[in-house]
């Protein structure tokens, strides 16, 4: 026997403290569901970015390798070298 005398007032008292523990779990545990759907939707698009400007840093360095490659590129340092204003 737990030493608290079993009162009906006790015992209401207990199933009201347990209804409402019972219902503060649900409402964590809906929460928490809400959360990791939200947090789901939110990282996607996030990632989906980060590929977009990974496939975007590529494709500028390829054509930035094209443009220091190509033969006008160079003409035209020659030229700006034979002015004074080398890049």
């Amino acid at each position: 026997m737990s030493g608290i005398p079993d009162q009906p007032a006790v015992i209401e008292a207990r199933r009201l403290g347990q209804r409402g523990g019972e219902g503060l779990d649900d409402r964590l545990r809906e929460e928490e569901r809400y959360g990791r759907g939200r947090a789901f939707a939110v990282a996607r698009p996030q990632r989906l970015a980060h590929h977009w400007q990974l496939s975007e840093m590529e494709r500028l360095a390829e054509f930035h390798g094209a443009v220091v490659n190509s033969k006008a590129w160079r003409i035209v340092q020659r030229l700006r070298r034979l002015v004074g204003r080398d890049w």
